[in-house]
């Protein structure tokens, strides 16, 4: 009837046109409408004005800083935009654009064209690829120090460092040795998260030297290197006095204090929880760690009480490892841990799995999620103030990867959650079991196998074991597996029949197989239900 319909209208409008820009051609698969329509040429420089503002508006962090009508991650002092050698006159946040950046400091820094612009920038002492400022870093490190001596920055310090240091330079300090007698890891703790230095060590130990950081080359070297030296031993002394004055009394003489300490407000205090840990740990340690309970009952109840040592309270990343030291016997006193024990530290830093730390880290783990997850505080991916993704792949991996236990979650939940309505218990279920998708993710497992593995999340160490089967059965033969997934599919199937006409399928012995292979195919065929 000559009218355009409303799809056409629709594409007309979308790409600004009228029905004179469109053409009707035949194809193989009949009339179709086509858009023909010439679009004016435009500069480059004029396509930058039009979408520079967008570009920079499109910039976000977690908290922006307004000032005046403008918000950015930081306040704009300078704002360089240049196409070619020419710099394009434009005003952004206020600030009319230059052919100048500008230094930390306040300097100038003319820019010639952006092929010279990191060239530039490096005559004014700043690495503008951080790959390259990582280079320079390494290779200071080797060289401030020579054999046996050593350092072993954590990835995290090296990567804060080298954001806040546009021209990384090392040099070193020195602190009295007397600090040596304090446990090592107090030591590293003040160095690294207090001080951003890093600690030094020998094939003995740590030694009384440190490396520190500081931005671009400078005349006083020795004064920067002095007042380090200073804040070192003060921050030392403090660590010193707090420990002195907790080694005072033994770690189970902080256990009553905990009552002191509210959680999640006024709802509960963590001697509370510490309680339901003890009892929850004790019955987890029945079933998986029989022979144990009682080492693990007496690590649960030490579990929370360096927290309320000044040590920790100073310094709280020595929770657990504060505790262990405390907590070390020496004697066959009941109080205490059995001497080479590091089953407290384990249970709170996961460096190592054991059953007794294991059991406890879990435990603790566990009433934390069923604590936020009762009072409908769950995490979002946007909004985790408390950590629980964190606390939940961390019960994860002690499900997941402890030797010597196959830990069954159906379990596990019934001693745990026997105190709160099923709901509670299924929604953190159901985020666990998503939260295990990714964790299997992170090991290098495909998507499409860690989806696999929901049917078999009750066993979470099974089902890590059984998607790596998949994994190299699919990886190794390819081409393969999809017939093995199909006869395995047709077996099911059979059985499922069989089950119908009341015929009971024999019951495969697992420990009468052999062959790698006859193993492999009893582990796929479990993994495939």
């Amino acid at each position: 009837d000559g009218k355009l319909s409303a799809v056409l209208e629709g594409f007309l409008a979308r790409y600004q046109a009228d029905c004179a820009d469109i053409r009707i051609r035949a194809t193989d698969r009949g009339n179709y409408v086509f858009l023909e329509k010439t679009i004016p040429r435009r500069s480059s420089e004029q396509v930058i004005r039009e979408n520079i503002y967008s570009a920079l508006e499109g910039i976000k962090f977690s908290k922006m800083m307004r000032w005046g009508a403008h918000s950015f991650p930081r306040p704009v002092r300078n704002v360089l935009i240049m196409f070619g050698k020419k710099a394009l006159k434009l005003d952004c946040f206020g600030i009319p654009s230059s052919k100048t950046s500008r230094a930390f400091m306040g300097e100038n820094i003319k820019i010639e064209s952006p092929a010279a612009y990191e060239q530039n920038l490096k005559s004014s002492r700043i690495l503008a690829d951080r790959k390259k400022r990582g280079d320079v870093f390494e290779a200071q490190l080797k060289d401030a120090l020579k054999e046996p001596l050593y350092s072993k920055p954590s990835d995290e310090l090296t990567r804060e460092t080298l954001g806040i240091c546009e021209f990384p330079r090392i040099l070193k300090g020195e602190f009295d040795e007397k600090f040596l007698e304090l446990p090592h890891e107090f030591l590293k703790v003040t160095l690294e998260f207090h001080q951003k230095c890093f600690a030094v060590y020998d094939k003995k130990g740590m030694v009384n030297r440190f490396l520190f950081v500081v931005d671009g080359v400078s005349d006083n070297a020795r004064e920067v290197r002095d007042n380090y030296e200073r804040c070192v031993t003060a921050r030392f002394e403090d660590t010193k006095f707090f420990w002195e004055n907790d080694r005072k009394k033994k770690l189970i003489e902080y256990y009553d204090n905990l009552k002191r300490v509210n959680y999640m407000g006024k709802f509960s205090t963590l001697y509370e929880k510490a309680e339901r840990i003890i009892r929850d740990a004790a019955e987890i340690a029945k079933i998986y760690s029989p022979g144990e309970e009682e080492e693990v009952r007496k690590t649960a109840k030490l579990l929370y009480c360096d927290i309320v040592t000044q040590i920790v309270g100073e310094f709280p990343e020595l929770h657990g490892i504060a505790g262990q030291y405390l907590g070390m016997g020496v004697t066959d006193d009941p109080d205490e841990l059995p001497v080479g024990s590091h089953a407290l530290r384990d249970a709170v830093t996961l460096e190592t799995l054991n059953n007794v730390s294991a059991v406890c880290g879990l435990a603790e783990r566990l009433n934390t999620l069923k604590s936020f997850f009762s009072s409908g505080m769950l995490p979002t991916t946007s909004k985790d103030p408390y950590a629980l993704i964190k606390t939940a792949d961390e019960a994860l991996r002690i499900l997941a990867e402890t030797e010597g236990i196959d830990f069954e979650v159906t379990k596990i939940f019934e001693i745990v959650f026997d105190d709160v309505e099923k709901s509670v218990s299924d929604k953190l279920r159901d985020f666990m079991n998503e939260r295990f998708k990714l964790y299997l993710i992170k090991k290098g497992i495909p998507a499409d196998v860690a989806n696999m593995t929901e049917s078999k999340f009750d066993i979470p160490k099974e089902a890590l074991k059984l998607s790596r089967v998949v994994m190299t059965v699919r990886d190794k033969k390819r081409d393969e597996f999809a017939h093995i997934a199909a006869s395995a599919k047709r077996i099911r199937n059979i059985l499922k029949q069989a089950e119908k006409f009341g015929m009971e399928p024999a019951t495969v012995q697992k420990d009468l197989l052999k062959a790698p292979e006859e193993k492999a195919l009893y582990d796929l065929s479990a993994l495939l239900g």
